[in-house]
């Protein structure tokens, strides 16, 4: 199942989605690397024993890409959270970071940084409130530069993330 495709800088795609292949977890990822007439360069598989899905991806300068996943415990169909993997141009695993989150998050978009990291965005609710928009901004090694909650007083959707010159 593809969830999304991005062309890739230099020519080709990406196409990441999930997979119930056997020697998986319960729902798991895969990463495609295509050339620009469809043949595949590489696949690479991602996933734990949590229900995962791959809701951005995006290329890195470096040649590489970052992959926000959301990660749900299916015993609760709670405590989601946020995972970045970051590969490199080659599909190779460098590191995979998880972020907490409240009590419920959707993980919606990623985008890589000029000085070589990302900022992703998440909708979350602790159940005290009744939901917020987070931009984390981290490094290129996934350490969290900085983190931004905008509480609302009611549910708000962010859909979409765009970097400004600025």
């Amino acid at each position: 199942e593809g969830n999304r495709v991005i062309n890739v800088p230099g020519g080709g795609y990406v196409v990441a989605g999930g997979t119930d292949a056997a020697g998986f977890g319960s729902r798991d990822l895969a990463v495609w690397r295509m050339d620009a007439s469809g043949n595949v360069m590489w696949c690479t598989k991602l996933g734990t024993i949590e229900w995962e899905w791959v809701r951005d991806i995006t290329p890195i300068s470096s040649g590489g890409f970052y992959v926000a996943i959301e990660s749900v415990d299916p015993s609760t169909w709670q405590n989601t959270a946020t995972v970045v993997t970051k590969l490199d141009a080659n599909g190779s695993i460098l590191w995979t970071q998880q972020y907490s989150t409240l009590t419920y998050a959707e993980t919606r978009e990623i985008e890589a940084t000029a000085n070589g990291g990302f900022v992703f965005m998440t909708m979350e609710d602790s159940g005290s409130y009744n939901g917020c928009i987070r931009l984390i901004s981290c490094n290129s090694s996934g350490g969290i530069l900085w983190s931004k909650m905008f509480l609302t007083s009611a549910w708000y959707y962010a859909s979409a993330l765009v970097q400004c010159g600025n």
